[in-house]
């Protein structure tokens, strides 16, 4: 009753071949589960929370953008970046929170860089809620 998990950003491999029960990423159409026997299926993933349940317990933390591949029993997770809960600072992503809302709320603001804020806000929020677990 498992399957294969394989965790990369491009900075570091953080897992390959973990055996997991269920897995799950936060994708652009929302959160998806995985569990063994899902059909082979590849997709982009958006910020938010992920987790995975082994036979020792449960893993959480925060994935920023990146995709995923299911096939022959593996999930590959590649994300740009991938903090497990127990590793996030929470001073820090408030600090990134306040100075994204302030640079989002600035006057002088080029639109482009509004989408630049909005997405560390984004980040900023989920790593908050994730650390918070």
């Amino acid at each position: 009753m498992s399957f294969k998990l394989n965790l990369y950003t491009p900075q570091r491999l953080i897992g390959s071949k973990i055996e997991v029960i269920s897995v799950t990423v936060p994708t652009t159409e929302g959160q998806l589960q995985f569990l063994e026997g899902h059909a082979h299926e590849a997709g982009l993933m958006d910020t938010g929370l992920f987790s995975y349940q082994t036979a020792q317990g449960e893993f959480t933390g925060v994935i920023s953008t990146g995709f995923y591949r299911f096939e022959e029993g593996i999930l590959t997770v590649s994300a740009e970046t991938l903090e497990y809960s127990a590793e996030i600072d929470l001073d820090r992503a408030k600090r990134a929170e306040a100075k994204s809302e302030e640079k989002m709320n600035s006057s002088d603001l080029e639109f482009e860089n509004f989408e630049k804020y909005e997405r560390k806000l984004q980040r900023a929020l989920v790593r908050q809620q994730a650390a918070g677990k």
